[in-house]
């Protein structure tokens, strides 16, 4: 029962450890394609705006 609590509790550190490490490169990735898309939307609804404008 030991040997399981202790192994539950090494692999729940390991994961904390892999987590924390590797949360700042996907924040950033995933940041960074959100702002993509964002600028891709605003300029989607820009060019919908201006060519109905136009009519």
């Amino acid at each position: 029962m030991r040997d399981l609590l202790l192994y539950i509790v090494v692999l729940g550190c390991l994961v904390a450890v892999d987590w924390i490490a590797t949360e700042g490169k996907y924040s950033r990735a995933v940041w960074r394609a959100a702002s993509e898309h964002a600028h891709y939307v605003r300029y989607q609804v820009g060019y919908l705006v201006d060519d109905n404008a136009k009519l």
